[in-house]
């Protein structure tokens, strides 16, 4: 049990690690269009709507096309744990197993930051 708990804490370190990734990437490179297109403009949020919508989109089951409830947030926010997904190369995230294949526009993301990092 000790091992399995130190492997999801892992995990899950390693997705907020690839998250942060992605954010740093938005504020360091030029997005390309094709990615504003997909994911929406990467604006500020202020602090109280950010809250609100954490408190509105951050529990509950995944919604299709978003990776994570959290993705919901912002177009950023679905940036960076989309990015987070595709650096990781597993196929699960948040501990729920991730299927793209089976959701249109989830496959699109993931196919768009794959063509970014020519991966």
């Amino acid at each position: 049990m000790f091992v399995r708990h130190l492997t999801k804490e892992r995990s899950a370190l390693r997705e907020l690690v690839f998250h942060e990734l992605g954010h740093a990437y938005v504020q360091n490179y030029c997005i390309p269009k094709y990615i504003i297109t997909l994911f929406g403009e990467f604006n500020e949020v202020s602090y109280f709507d950010y809250q609100y919508r954490i408190l509105k989109h951050y529990a509950g089951a995944r919604n299709e096309g978003f990776i994570s409830r959290y993705a919901e947030v912002s177009p950023e926010e679905d940036f960076a744990e989309t990015f987070s997904f595709v650096i990781s190369g597993k196929k699960h995230f948040n501990g729920q197993i991730i299927e793209p294949d089976k959701d249109h526009l989830l496959i699109k993301k993931v196919n768009c930051i794959k063509r970014l990092l020519k991966i």
